[in-house]
C-alpha cells in the first residue's frame, strides 16, 4: 500500500500540498509543422505551373505544325494557275500575259523586295489583300492561307535576250516522248516562285516557297 504520509511530505511545504508544476512547451514542433506545410504548398503550386506550361507548349507546338503542313494547300492553289486550264497555262505551254502583274490573281511580273529568308515583305505586311486581291484559301479550323506568285525577273521586258539577261531561267520539261532532242526549239521561260503564308489559332504563322518552271504538252 502507498504511504500517503511521505508522499505528503515530499510535496508539502510549510504544511502547504503544491503540485509540481508542468513542464513547459516551447512549440517547437508547431513551427516544423508549418515550414513542412509550406512547402509542400510551394511544390504544389510549382507543380500545377509546370503542367499548364507543358500543356500550353505541347498546344502551340501542334498549332505550328499544323500550320506547316498546310503549306502544301497553299503553294498547290498557286500552281493551279499554271496547270492546263489554268490563268496561265496555254494549250501549247505558257500564256504570253505573263509579263504583265495581275494583283487579282496575287502574280507579279518581276521580283518583289524580301527579307533576308526570301520572303516578299509585302506578305507580312498587313496591308497585302488591299493590293493582292486573289481570294485567300480558308484551310478550315481558323487557318487561313495567303499566296504570291513571282516571275523572277528585274524587269518586265519581254524581248527574249532581254529575259536571259534580266530573268533566273528555267527550262521546259517536255511531257512523255523518246526522242525530246528532236522536237522544235521553243523559247525558255523564267523561273517563277509562289510563296505561302499560313495563319491559324493563336496567331501562329507559318511559311513555305517553291520554284517551277513550265511543263510542254
Amino acid at each position: 500500500m502507498i504511504n500517503l504520509n511521505v508522499l505528503c511530505r515530499k510535496v508539502a511545504v510549510n504544511g502547504v500540498l503544491r503540485v509540481p508544476p508542468a513542464k513547459k512547451q516551447n512549440g517547437f514542433v508547431l513551427i516544423i509543422a508549418l515550414i513542412v506545410l509550406g512547402a509542400m504548398s510551394l511544390a504544389a503550386v510549382s507543380l500545377v505551373r509546370t503542367v499548364d506550361t507543358s500543356t500550353l507548349l505541347a498546344r502551340n507546338i501542334s498549332f505550328q505544325r499544323d500550320a506547316i503542313a498546310r503549306n502544301d494547300a497553299g503553294i498547290e492553289a498557286a500552281l493551279q494557275k499554271f496547270r492546263l486550264g489554268g490563268t496561265y497555262y496555254a494549250v501549247l505551254g505558257l500564256k504570253n500575259d505573263h509579263q504583265v502583274d495581275k494583283p487579282s490573281e496575287n502574280y507579279s511580273s518581276i521580283m518583289l523586295s524580301s527579307d533576308g529568308g526570301g520572303v516578299p515583305t509585302i506578305l507580312k505586311s498587313s496591308s497585302f489583300t488591299s493590293t493582292w486581291s486573289a481570294a485567300p484559301i480558308s484551310l478550315g479550323e481558323s487557318t487561313v492561307g495567303y499566296y504570291i506568285i513571282e516571275r523572277l525577273c528585274s524587269t518586265n521586258d519581254t524581248a527574249q535576250g532581254a529575259l536571259e539577261v534580266r530573268c533566273i531561267m528555267g527550262g521546259r520539261v517536255a511531257k512523255g516522248g523518246t526522242q525530246p532532242a528532236d522536237r522544235p526549239a521553243t523559247n525558255v521561260p523564267p523561273l517563277f516562285r509562289a510563296t505561302v503564308k499560313i495563319t491559324g489559332p493563336r496567331n501562329t504563322v507559318s511559311y513555305a516557297q517553291t520554284q517551277f518552271t513550265i511543263a510542254e504538252n
